[in-house]
């Protein structure tokens, strides 16, 4: 059958041509020839469709199932006409109709051509900002470099963050529990299970557990400063100066008692101030100050008053020889700045040590008054001194400015046994305890 578009020798059984794809006429298709290769079916109606089509001419339906057959590439006949010559021939009016109908399929042959595996593009390597050298006049900073921080040093009290954050934690977990808890035996009331009321009380223990060991968990002491030796020696030049002007002053009140010249008294406690107020820079700084030889002067004997400033420059004169009694035995406080003992009162298990006060009604069993208590910041009702058997105890009484056993400060209302030779801080005045 010739093709009206291209004139085409054509199988009488095709319906299309095989050469430009334009369709034939509809003339009823003619039996396979032997040993023809057989044209793909549709599996809806049956008819014949050309290989590589998506869909039945005849019925429209899709033909996706059905395996596409590769027919034998046509060798050119070299009798026949030029292909080219019969394509220049003009097309018919039933051609144009045709093609008018249904667009022509271009591929007549189907030829197996492999699909490529995708090119697949590797994304550009980031590279990485440690690794990247650095050329040693090169200070330009990329934006997009990212900034890496340098870990933080271990802290020195990392022990004693990890615990209190422990703590925290089990605070926060189990604070939720007995909310829960106690809702539940609230509503069930006597009806609540054994289980559950015991679940409570043990979320109620262990919380309170955990917030007791949160008070009394102490940060660590921070690292003591460095010690200037200049510091040092002004201080104790400070000390030296001052110590033999309060311990005259003292003895000269001591002698004329009431009939004291005010102007010795305020010279007495500006040395005191002075001589206390060196001593505790000197503690800061964890230097402990030699103590001063105790000066015992009896009462009503002739004092001889070094001027002021003749320590500095000329030797002191000589003072007349007291009559020295024996040294007290028992428990008693001695002060760091004078050596002055003060003796506990004999047949107390109880000694309170604060400040004289008539108008309050306060009378402790050791004025600190006469030492520079109200200056060195002791309290009316300061601390008190517990026997219980042979141990003596100090407890602070929440004073204002706190209680310190060898620079340890004390927490209020709890008993804390001393030892003897201990040097005891009420405010800022010191006392060693002696046995």
């Amino acid at each position: 059958m010739k093709c009206a578009a291209c004139g085409a020798e054509n199988d009488p059984s095709n319906r299309f041509c095989e050469q430009c794809g334009a369709k034939l006429d509809e003339a009823a298709p003619s039996p396979v020839p032997v040993g023809a290769t057989a044209a793909p079916i549709c599996p809806a109606c049956g008819a014949p469709v050309l290989p590589g089509e998506a869909f039945c001419d005849n019925c429209g339906a899709s033909l996706a199932a059905i395996a596409p057959v590769a027919a034998p590439v046509a060798q050119p006949d070299p009798v026949a006409a030029p292909v080219v010559a019969a394509v220049a021939e003009p097309p018919s009016e039933v051609a144009a109709a045709a093609i008018t109908e249904e667009p022509p399929v271009v591929a007549a042959t189907l030829v197996d051509v492999p699909i490529p595996d995708p090119v697949v593009v590797p994304e550009p390597a980031v590279p990485d900002p440690v690794a990247m050298p650095v050329a040693p006049g090169d200070v330009t900073v990329m934006a997009s470099v990212p900034v890496v921080a340098p870990e933080p040093a271990a802290l020195p009290d990392a022990a004693y963050l990890a615990q209190k954050q422990a703590l925290e934690a089990e605070i926060a977990r189990q604070q939720p529990i007995i909310a829960q808890l106690e809702g539940v035996v609230s509503t069930l009331g006597v009806a609540t299970p054994p289980a559950v009321q015991a679940s409570l009380d043990d979320a109620r223990a262990a919380l309170a557990r955990a917030q007791a060991e949160l008070a009394a968990l102490q940060p660590p002491a921070p690292p003591a400063p460095a010690v200037d030796p200049a510091i040092v020696a002004a201080l104790e030049a400070e000390v030296a100066r001052q110590q033999p002007v309060v311990t005259q002053l003292e003895a000269v009140i001591v002698t004329l008692g009431a009939a004291t010249p005010l102007a010795v008294q305020t010279s007495l406690d500006e040395a005191r101030v002075a001589l206390t107020k060196a001593r505790g820079e000197l503690a800061a700084l964890g230097v402990v100050p030699a103590l001063p030889s105790a000066v015992m002067v009896e009462p009503n004997a002739p004092t001889v008053l070094a001027p002021v400033g003749a320590a500095e420059t000329t030797a002191a004169p000589a003072v007349a020889a007291p009559v020295v009694p024996p040294p007290p035995s028992g428990p008693r406080l001695v002060l760091e700045e004078s050596g002055k003992e003060l003796v506990f009162p004999a047949g107390k298990s109880e000694i309170v040590i604060g400040r004289e006060d008539p108008i309050s009604g306060i009378y402790p069993e050791i004025d600190m008054t006469p030492y520079g208590g109200e200056t060195g910041g002791v309290s009316r009702q300061h601390a008190k001194l517990i026997l219980n058997g042979a141990q003596w105890s100090l407890v602070d009484l929440n004073s204002t400015n706190h209680t310190k056993i060898d620079g340890t400060r004390l927490e209020p209302n709890t008993p804390v046994p001393v030892q003897d030779g201990q040097r005891l801080q009420f405010g800022r005045l010191v006392l060693l305890f002696r046995m």
